[in-house]
């Protein structure tokens, strides 16, 4: 689970480029269905996806 995806301090921990860049991004994710929001939460809906990146 993430929150504020887009703020200074979450960009620098996860070496990002902007700010822009995430929004862009989260929103293909979204669209894709493989990122939900839920009560200001981004969490990776495909389960499989989920499983995969935890390796």
């Amino acid at each position: 689970m993430a929150r504020q995806i887009t703020s200074g301090a979450f960009i620098r921990r996860h070496s990002l480029k902007s700010a822009s860049s995430v929004q862009s991004s989260i929103k293909k994710l979204l669209e894709y269905g493989l990122v939900s929001f839920d009560a200001s939460n981004y969490y990776i809906a495909d389960q499989l996806m989920r499983l995969w990146l935890a390796e």
